[in-house]
């Protein structure tokens, strides 16, 4: 299959790191969105479509007006996502653990030649920043998330909350803030960590605070 054709398959589930090109993680629309710290008050709309291949998503926008999520105030560091030569690791799934998780590493592959628009990128550069808390529960899961578009400007604000569980190596998510959407994304979990395959060519790591 095709990195065009992967590409197609899916809407992407997570994240925030790019501009409305191919390989965005949200919709230019989420950029309208305060940054979250706790109780944070948001336009209800949908998080918005991606062409990736992580996560795929179905749902419609909510009615017009404001809601209130409640989100874990932004901690840990602002990280800058590397660029990795070659395709990403499988993703195993595995147990989540509850608690509160700071992003600290972000992994963007680089499939050189092909069709790939960020093919000939060097392996170790530095491009995309972002910084992120999640707070996980049993069944529950809600993000606070401030991340550059790809190419610089301001950083876009994403925050959201959601009923979850879990099959296979997927994380199935029913949003119930700010809108409705049904996502799923893969990932894999250890004891301390939780690592979302966030879009075809990127991954996000969270590390689970002591």
């Amino acid at each position: 299959m095709s990195t065009t054709e992967r590409r197609q398959r899916a809407r992407l589930l997570f994240g925030a790191l790019a501009v409305c090109a191919p390989l965005i993680v949200i919709a230019c629309g989420d950029g309208e969105r305060p940054a979250a710290t706790g109780a944070t008050t948001t336009p209800t709309s949908s998080p918005g479509t991606n062409d990736g291949g992580g996560d795929t998503s179905s749902g419609h926008d909510a009615e017009a007006g404001a809601v209130t999520c409640t989100v874990p105030p932004l901690g840990g560091a602002t990280i800058t996502g590397r660029v990795i030569a070659g395709s990403p690791p499988a993703d195993t799934g595995g147990t989540l653990a509850a608690g509160t998780y700071d992003l600290t590493d972000l992994e963007i592959y680089v499939e050189q030649g092909g069709e790939d628009p960020d093919a000939g990128i060097d392996a170790g550069t530095t491009m995309d920043t972002a910084r992120a808390t999640l707070l996980l529960t049993s069944d529950t899961i809600a993000l606070a998330k401030t991340a550059s578009p790809l190419g610089g400007g301001a950083p876009i604000a994403t925050t959201f909350t959601a009923k979850q569980h879990t099959s296979d190596v997927f994380l199935f998510m029913d949003e119930t803030c700010p809108g409705n959407d049904t996502r799923q994304t893969p990932f894999t979990a250890t004891a301390t960590t939780i690592t979302f395959h966030s879009a075809q060519l990127r991954r996000e790591i969270y590390t689970r605070r002591p």
